[in-house]
């Protein structure tokens, strides 16, 4: 197979394009959506499981039935340990999160008068005042219009959440039926670089996915390890959390780092240097991402130019919400390797002359003996 040529503007621009399009259909069928998505997600990462099981002697079908039943015992497993710290800070998490957004704000408040205190022009300007009066009245319009909106949207969601592991196992055990029968309809001049296709894609959906998991992992370890070097209660909790939001590339890392300076500001109202300390761990965690823990785990897949993950999840955000944050990148990974290969396809005039003779001996061989 020929190295592959980078694609140029106009199937990059078509790839944005059909990435905003899927996008903006999608939010109208989110509730199979998210589903799918997440059967996806679990698909690539117990197909490794899966492969062990067949190895084992197993049948694929009993492989697939056992590997079910292994996330279905860990999923009761944590369900035994979540709810029981659910249901005894349930009556307090109401009156939690006012107290964190105060006590950020409150944080706030000392850093932009410290500020004033070494910067006479901010003082003159009442940086301190209308930073804080802003802020106060987003804080209290958007829980107002915002706060039953999200919770509605939470419990339409869960019970389309019960399609999950039933896609997931049509997927492990009838993923390559799937596979086979769109392989069929394709013309046999371009047979070889629709099989390079899929394998490009499957390839590049599997080392992301499985990426993604180790680096959650490996983040998880590392915030957890340094909020309990800072002293921070509930460690697990936030760490697993701050991970979670890193699926969201750029902007998951701010919202995760923003969440633990909520907590610091609030359980260490007196001592600041916690939330200092928090910001200095976000950027030691960050780098380690970007040098070691990024290449080690994803490598090059659906790694692309920063520029363009930003503008796409500004366009995801716009159209889909927060659903759309964590869609849109997994969602522009598969038109990227679609639009790349069918624009390698379009452009080989060698592949387009093999259909165009193939058709002609079709309709040669139709036509004979008719006149």
């Amino acid at each position: 197979m020929s190295a592959s040529k980078s694609p140029g503007p106009f199937i990059w621009l078509c790839i944005l394009l059909v990435t905003g399009i899927l996008l903006y259909f999608a939010k109208s069928i989110l509730w199979l959506v998210m589903p799918m998505m997440i059967a996806v997600v679990q698909y690539y990462i117990l197909i490794p499981v899966l492969k062990q099981f067949v190895l084992m002697g197993l049948s694929f079908r009993q492989a697939a039935a056992s590997v079910m039943g292994l996330l279905f015992l860990v999923i009761v497993v944590a369900l035994i340990l979540i709810v029981p710290y659910v249901s005894d800070y349930s009556n307090s998490w109401q009156s939690s999160i006012g107290r964190y957004g105060d006590g950020g704000i409150s944080f706030l408040d000392k850093s932009l008068l410290n500020l004033e205190s070494h910067f006479v022009y901010l003082k003159k300007i009442h940086f301190h005042q209308k930073i804080s009066g802003a802020l106060i009245n987003f804080t209290a319009h958007f829980a107002e219009q915002h706060a039953g909106e999200i919770f509605m949207t939470i419990a339409k969601w869960l019970p389309s959440l019960l399609l999950v592991p039933y896609l997931t196992y049509f997927l492990l055990i009838d993923g390559s039926k799937f596979k086979r029968f769109l392989v069929q309809a394709v013309p046999n001049a371009f047979f070889e670089k629709t099989l390079y296709l899929f394998h490009r894609l499957n390839e590049q959906l599997r080392r992301y996915f499985q990426g993604m998991l180790m680096l959650t992992v490996l983040d998880g370890i590392t915030l957890a390890i340094g909020l309990s070097l800072l002293g921070f209660d509930h460690v697990l909790l936030l760490s697993v959390l701050t991970a979670v939001f890193a699926w969201i590339p750029y902007l998951g890392s701010l919202l995760g780092c923003l969440l633990v300076v909520l907590v610091a500001a609030t359980d260490f109202p007196t001592q600041p240097w916690m939330a200092y300390g928090v910001f200095v761990l976000f950027i030691f965690v960050r780098i380690l991402d970007e040098f070691i823990y990024m290449p080690l785990t994803l490598g090059k897949s659906l790694r692309m130019h920063p520029v363009v993950s930003v503008v796409m999840l500004l366009v995801g955000g716009a159209i889909g919400g927060v659903s759309g944050l964590f869609l849109v990148m997994p969602l522009l990974g598969m038109v990227m390797v679609v639009g790349e290969v069918l624009g390698q396809i379009l452009s080989d005039q060698r592949l387009l002359a093999r259909h165009r003779y193939a058709m002609e001996l079709r309709s040669n061989a139709a036509n004979e003996g008719l006149s």
